[in-house]
């Protein structure tokens, strides 16, 4: 019975055993595959966690990166071939030039500038490789720089095939790039590997370059005297532009006062000047009290120079006959008073003398009233019998106005201006035009060396190019004005280049200077009659050469009635 029992519990221990190692093996098993699935979501995990990452970098380095890169590599390019073609112009493409082309013969600028973007070279002008430094500016470093900042994570990404690479002028003032390239990513294990393929689009701006085009042309003029100057010597003159000066005609001088009825007019005057404006007297300075002691305020200082620019503006008062030699030019807004008598002569011919009172060169005319009669004076030609200044005679350039309508004062904006009078002598004082002009924006862009659109004129890529003259829809022009554009550094012989448009197509162009050129009042070199003379000497110690323009550039720019066409207006040469 007892063996019986002994039996029975072996038996169910055993059972108990069997059925506890089938558990443990279960749980073992179980521990294990979740173990493996753990271990395999983690994995994918990982995994996912470089694809993101990789996705995320690429996203990054995209294409507002890309493009932004590109922009500064594009402007590197254009500066290095524009400074490069101001000693050594490139050749044009080859002639005829593409049909249709707005920007026509400037292939090779835009190959040039492409083949530099890319990798900073371009075989045949090995001056124009870039040097170590610069590779930085070339698109192909991209990738290096790329590189360096995401392989401490593990992944490569860099540029792959930059191609169709495109730049052009797309108007007056903007290059644009347009490209394809293949941006690419690949862990450094090699097991995870993307591509993106991107289209870059952007622009830059010309303003800010130099001109090689004037840099040139201002070599070749040195070399005109005689003289062997480094290319690298010569003017270098940057393009800009102003807002409001879009076309010649933005800056036409604006007629002020006339002698045209219903208009604010000028009924007399001799001369012409331009020059600042001021209501400062000079007797008023010159008898006033001496400076006092102490600080300020102080009586203004007199300064001869300074009047003798200057153009005043004054009601007629006594002393300026004596004052107004201290000007350049005088406007008087007020007009003389007319004072007539008649008598009869001792044949009992009326006889009417005129004097003008409260003025400047003041006129005398005496006529007589019964000249068709054959026993009086002046018989049967004319009724004048003598004509002429009898008091307050004044050397300066004059013009008399209708006084309240003059729009200048000390406080006005309207700070320069310049009056013109047909005739120059006192006697014809009274007949001809009388003029005053706003002539403000012309010298501005002139004296600050403003770029125009004009479609006669050359092209930022045209002015590149060594040979032949060019136009373009996207053509840009300026003045050539100063002592550094023909001056006081010429020689003698030169003439300060007088006989030359100060147009910069014209001044530097491959046309002969020698066709007529006409001098244009109140510019540079050309203020007053005397500046405006034909002595070479006064241009030379002046140092800023004439301002004359051909007769197409005196229409563009709507300076005609300001020329110096004496079969039209008054002479240049006083």
């Amino acid at each position: 019975m007892k063996l019986q029992q002994h039996s029975s519990a072996l038996k169910k221990g055993f059972f108990f055993t069997v059925i506890a190692v089938i558990l443990l093996t279960f749980i073992i098993a179980s521990i294990a595959a979740w173990s493996k699935v753990v271990q395999t979501r983690e994995a994918k995990v990982a995994e996912n966690f470089r694809l993101q990452s990789m996705k995320t970098m690429l996203d990054s380095a995209g294409e507002t990166a890309v493009a932004s890169y590109s922009q500064k590599a594009l402007y590197y390019s254009v500066w290095k071939v524009a400074n490069y073609s101001s000693c050594y112009g490139l050749l044009p493409s080859p002639l005829p030039c593409p049909v249709g082309n707005p920007n026509s013969c400037t292939e090779v600028v835009s190959n040039i500038t492409a083949s530099l973007f890319l990798n900073g070279t371009y075989p045949t002008i090995p001056a124009l490789s870039y040097s170590p430094d610069e590779l930085q500016y070339a698109i192909t470093n991209f990738s290096l720089m790329l590189n360096s900042s995401t392989s401490p994570a593990g992944i490569s990404i860099w540029l792959e095939n930059p191609r169709n690479i495109s730049i052009n002028q797309t108007d007056a003032w903007t290059v644009s790039l347009k490209y394809n390239v293949t941006l690419a990513a690949r862990t450094t294990d090699g097991l995870m590997s993307l591509r993106k393929n991107l289209t870059i689009s952007t622009n830059i701006s010309i303003e800010g370059f130099v001109d090689p085009f004037i840099s040139r042309g201002d070599h070749g003029i040195y070399s005109l005297g005689g003289r062997q100057v480094a290319c690298s010597l010569s003017a270098k003159r940057q393009i800009f532009r102003h807002q409001d000066y879009r076309v010649p005609l933005d800056l036409r001088p604006i007629s002020i006062v006339n002698n045209t009825a219903g208009t604010p007019r000028a009924k007399e005057g001799k001369g012409w000047y331009y020059g600042n404006i001021t209501d400062v007297r000079v007797s008023d300075i010159i008898g006033g009290p001496a400076p006092a002691p102490g600080p300020g305020p102080w009586p203004m200082v007199f300064n001869p120079d300074a009047f003798a620019q200057s153009i005043l503006v004054t009601d007629y008062y006594e002393n300026l006959t004596s004052d107004s030699n201290f000007y350049g030019g005088v406007i008087i807004t007020t007009q003389p008073i007319y004072n007539t008598t008649d008598l009869p002569d001792v044949n009992g011919c009326i006889i009417r003398t005129t004097q003008q009172e409260e003025c400047v060169d003041c006129l005398r005319t005496v006529e007589s009233l019964n000249f068709t009669n054959p026993i009086c004076p002046g018989y049967p030609s004319s009724p004048i019998l003598s004509n002429g200044i009898y008091a307050n005679a004044v050397t300066v350039p004059y013009i008399v106005t209708d006084g309240s309508s003059i729009p200048f004062e000390a406080t006005n904006t309207q700070e320069y201006a310049l009056f013109d009078n047909e005739h120059d002598t006192g006697v014809e004082k009274r007949t001809g035009y009388h003029r005053i002009y706003d002539m403000g924006r012309l010298r501005d862009a002139t004296v600050c060396g403003y770029y125009l659109g004009h479609s006669s004129a050359p092209s930022f890529f045209q002015r590149m190019l060594s040979l032949g003259s060019y136009s373009s829809p996207y053509g840009i022009q300026t003045f050539v004005v100063g002592t550094w554009a023909g001056g006081m550094d010429d020689e003698p012989t030169d003439g300060a280049h007088d006989d030359r448009s100060r147009l910069d197509r014209r001044y530097y162009g491959t046309t002969p200077p020698f066709f007529p050129m006409t001098k244009i009042k109140g510019m540079p070199g050309c203020k007053s009659a005397y500046m405006c003379n034909d002595s070479n000497t006064n241009t030379t110690s002046d140092g800023v050469g004439r301002f004359r323009l051909d007769v197409g550039s005196i229409a563009d720019y709507g300076v005609g009635p300001i020329s110096c066409n004496v079969s039209i207006g008054a002479s240049c040469e006083g």
